[in-house]
């Protein structure tokens, strides 16, 4: 909706109020979004409770935090160097600047301070916006740059980055993308699965973290004493 309205704007203030199709096309697809939701097992209650749950602050679990640079900085120092980068190249090239997108990136901005769990939203959407706007700045500096260099050191840098990059997805990648992968170190994943293997049933006292995976490894066998969410997902 927001993209329809910033793709209208600049008509208007050449008094043209007719949308342009690209408006019409980002309307349509908001509407068609906004309807295909409501296709879900808790029909409007669904929107009712995102409502609620986007209202309430919840400052006790890290990920719903805002990001504070004194105490978040070394675990999303990426994120700093990322917003950085993005100021810099948008003042710069702010000749190039295109209204809806730098709202866009300034909103997932402002959402990823607000929660830290919208950061990699943030660099999504980044993603999409910073790239042109860079090649536009350092662009010309580093063509030069690249051609000053003898050939050779270019291409070993090349490889080496290849090879690093695949070493690095061999190693830190997942064996199946579909499969979401349980951190065996902060999991007790083997106890799991001997209690399911063996159909063990009742109540479980768990450790405050593990509720969840609990609960759905073994729901309804096994009811958990106390769960994390209990104040986020629960009445």
């Amino acid at each position: 909706a927001l993209a329809a309205l910033l793709d209208w704007i600049p008509r208007w203030r050449t008094g043209q109020f007719r949308p342009p199709s690209s408006a019409l096309v980002l309307a349509a697809a908001c509407a068609l979004f906004i309807l295909v939701s409501f296709l879900n097992p808790y029909g409007t209650d669904l929107w009712a409770f995102i409502r609620a749950s986007a209202a309430k602050p919840r400052p006790f679990l890290t990920e719903w935090a805002p990001f504070n640079p004194a105490t978040d900085f070394l675990v999303h120092i990426d994120f700093i160097a990322l917003a950085l980068l993005s100021a810099v190249v948008l003042v710069k090239d702010r000749r190039n600047l295109d209204l809806k997108w730098t709202v866009i990136l300034l909103l997932s901005f402002v959402a990823a301070l607000a929660l830290r769990r919208n950061i990699p939203l943030f660099a999504i959407t980044a993603a999409f916006i910073v790239p042109r706007h860079f090649a536009n700045t350092f662009g010309p500096s580093l063509d030069r740059l690249i051609h000053a260099l003898p050939r050779p050191a270019v291409l070993s840098a090349l490889a080496c980055f290849i090879l690093c990059s695949a070493g690095w997805t061999v190693e830190r990648g997942r064996p199946d993308p579909l499969q979401i992968e349980i951190e065996q170190d902060k999991f007790p994943s083997d106890i799991i699965d001997f209690m399911d293997a063996n159909d063990i049933r009742g109540n479980a006292l768990v450790f405050w973290d593990w509720a969840e995976y609990t609960i759905a490894r073994l729901y309804p066998r096994c009811r958990v004493f106390a769960d994390g969410r209990f104040n986020d997902a629960y009445s």
